[in-house]
């Protein structure tokens, strides 16, 4: 019983025993519900913490995958470039090679 909770021994008395009943029923399905939604509430924040972590560690795996990769790139890049470099050496070298077999 939560009513002698809230209410002296003397005042709980005085309460006509259906009236006490019902009050009772009363604070017993608001507790339960309560009960209810707080364990509802507490499974639902850790089913989302733990989605968080989840998107968090998916984020910094992510992040460093576009490092890996823009790396990849740079290298990439640089490799381009040195053969665009060396591909306008060798038309040189054939260009004056053709001046000199032309001569």
């Amino acid at each position: 019983m939560l009513v002698p909770l809230i209410l002296t021994e003397e005042e709980y008395a005085r309460v006509p025993e259906d009236i006490a009943k019902k009050i009772d029923d009363y604070i017993g399905t608001k507790a339960e519900n309560f009960k209810r939604f707080k364990d509802f509430h507490d499974k639902t924040q850790a089913e989302s913490e733990e989605r968080v972590l989840n998107l968090e560690n998916i984020v910094s795996e992510s992040q460093r995958d576009l490092t890996d990769t823009k790396k990849e790139a740079e290298v990439a890049q640089r490799k381009i470039e040195e053969l665009q470099t060396n591909l306008k050496e060798v038309k040189n070298e054939l260009d004056t090679l053709q001046e000199l077999s032309k001569r």
